[in-house]
């Protein structure tokens, strides 16, 4: 995810953060658009970055995938309002790395405004849908901080037995 001038540890809600990186993690993992290898918010000094959704890069060869990657790319401010919609301007004017990337991928299809409107309420829908996944999934990387492959599909899936597992395994294999 882009740097955004809000994810800084002290300016950005923690919540926050975990809300927008699991909106883009379940639309990824809805849409079949890629795997997501892992989900963090510690932040990166390096970037600057507070959180970052680690999905696959899809080979994005049609509309449809274009669509697929806009939308992934909007789930994120768009759970970030379901959270918290007192803070909806603020969250989508901090959102703009993921909207710069949108607005690229639209125009390379032709795109236009209301063609960006249609994929906003897509995505605003999908995170509507699948909120029980993006909450449940920000509540363990509040707790976690950090979350891998495996754990984040579990979390998705429901299967807390599988969680607990992976868990264990990946405890003594560190």
């Amino acid at each position: 995810m882009p740097k955004r001038n809000e994810d800084t540890a002290a300016g950005r809600a923690p919540e926050r953060c975990a809300y927008h990186e699991a909106g883009h993690a379940v639309a990824h993992y809805t849409l079949g658009h890629g795997t997501v290898y892992g989900i963090t918010i510690i932040p990166n000094e390096a970037t600057g970055n507070l959180g970052s959704t680690n999905a696959q890069d899809m080979d994005i060869s049609t509309p449809e995938d274009v669509e697929n990657e806009v939308i992934c790319l909007y789930a994120g401010a768009a759970a970030e309002v379901r959270f918290d919609p007192g803070c909806r301007d603020e969250i989508l004017a901090g959102a703009e790395g993921d909207d710069e990337q949108a607005a690229d991928w639209l125009a390379s299809l032709g795109y236009g405004p209301q063609d960006e409107a249609r994929l906003r309420e897509r995505a605003a829908a999908l995170v509507d849908d699948r909120w029980p996944q993006i909450d449940a999934l920000a509540r363990e990387l509040l707790k976690q901080q950090k979350l891998e492959m495996e754990e984040v599909e579990y979390i998705i899936e429901g299967d807390l037995e599988s969680l607990a597992y992976c868990r264990r395994w990946l405890t003594r294999s560190t």
